[in-house]
């Protein structure tokens, strides 16, 4: 079963895992898709006191014991796309690099994610279709907050 927005409370303090157990980083930024409101990526802190973020899609993860359980290993996500940009949103085109770096066909995805903080638990809305516009560069934002 998918995490959905009434999961984020439980997620508070967690961390990022994999299916064997191995801790991948702590839980930092939750992304939703502005369209649905559902969470679409988190962002795992990293690296040496947890100074970087990498992101993950949410698709296929689970929650256990307060943890978010992904489908992938430590040095897939260390390796990812690095976040560009923390304005609070993800551009189309950093959308597009993280899918296609964990093997998500782009196209068949809800576009338009846009992050909120895992402790205030807000949602974005945008009028960002899945087609995109194609008047707007790959570095738009895809979303904007409130």
């Amino acid at each position: 079963m998918p995490i959905t927005e009434s999961d984020l409370a439980s997620l508070t303090g967690g961390n990022v895992v994999t299916t064997s157990g191995d801790k991948i980083g702590s839980i930092g930024q939750i992304y939703l898709d502005d369209q649905t409101g559902e969470p679409t990526f988190v962002a795992a802190n990293t690296g040496l006191l947890g100074t970087s973020q990498s992101l993950i899609p949410l698709r296929d993860a689970t929650i256990r014991d307060g943890d978010v359980v992904v489908g992938y290993d430590k040095d897939m996500v260390t390796n990812a796309p690095p976040l560009e940009d923390d304005e609070g949103s993800l551009s189309r085109g950093q959308e597009e690099k993280l899918y296609d770096y964990y093997g998500i066909n782009y196209d068949s995805t809800e576009r338009g994610a846009a992050w909120t903080p895992a402790d205030e638990l807000r949602t974005t809305t945008s009028d960002a279709t899945p087609g995109g516009d194609p008047d707007l560069p790959d570095d738009t934002p895809a979303t904007s907050g409130r």
